[in-house]
């Protein structure tokens, strides 16, 4: 083989295993997932407390959170309402698989954690705060504070998550006091289904 072949193969071959190493990221598990969605904590845990009596839990994702508290709230607020509709759901979706027509809600209750970690000033403390410099030609070492050794501003970072909780009870039969599982399951599946957590 020509040289001159052999070296644009091998450049061809380099770019191909590049491309394939920097190809866009695998994507999220869906929302509606059984917990914890391989391994990003999120989705759907449930537990039969009775015969028709049935206990489902939402654990949404971690996102990140707007430092300001107003805007904040309203975010974990969006997400309490998310993970409310996912919880439902997955209601909905037990309720078809035990060929009930309805379902009640006994209990219901969201809570919302955050974390949140205020900006500042900081040393990196994997370095020293002064380090010693040789003059040119590395003879006479001379103490000088280097530009990295100050402190560091670390911007601040909040992130925080939505669990919902339903206990249920399967009914058989849909009346104005119940929940209709088909009509629900069907209008959340429009909102939810397929879609997954941005990255």
């Amino acid at each position: 083989m020509p040289m001159l072949t052999r070296l644009s193969l091998c450049v061809a071959l380099t770019l191909a295993a590049a491309g394939c190493a920097s190809g866009p990221a695998e994507p999220l598990p869906p929302y509606m997932s059984a917990y914890p969605a391989g391994k990003y904590g999120y989705g759907y845990t449930e537990e039969r407390l009775a015969t028709d009596t049935v206990r489902v839990i939402y654990h949404g994702p971690w996102q990140e959170l707007p430092l300001d508290s107003a805007t904040r709230t309203t975010a974990l607020e969006r997400s309490a309402t998310a993970t409310n509709e996912l919880a439902l759901l997955r209601a909905a979706q037990l309720a078809e698989a035990e060929r009930k027509p309805a379902f009640t809600i006994v209990d219901r209750r969201t809570d919302t954690d955050t974390q949140r970690q205020p900006g500042g000033y900081a040393y990196d403390p994997f370095w020293p705060h002064y380090a010693p410099l040789y003059e040119r030609g590395g003879r006479y070492p001379y103490w000088h504070a280097p530009l990295w050794a100050g402190p560091n501003f670390v911007p601040g970072h909040a992130a925080g998550r939505a669990t919902t909780t339903l206990v249920l009870r399967f009914e058989p039969r849909v009346t104005p006091g119940n929940i209709d599982a088909a009509a629900t399951a069907q209008r959340l599946r429009q909102t939810w289904s397929g879609r997954a957590p941005p990255r």
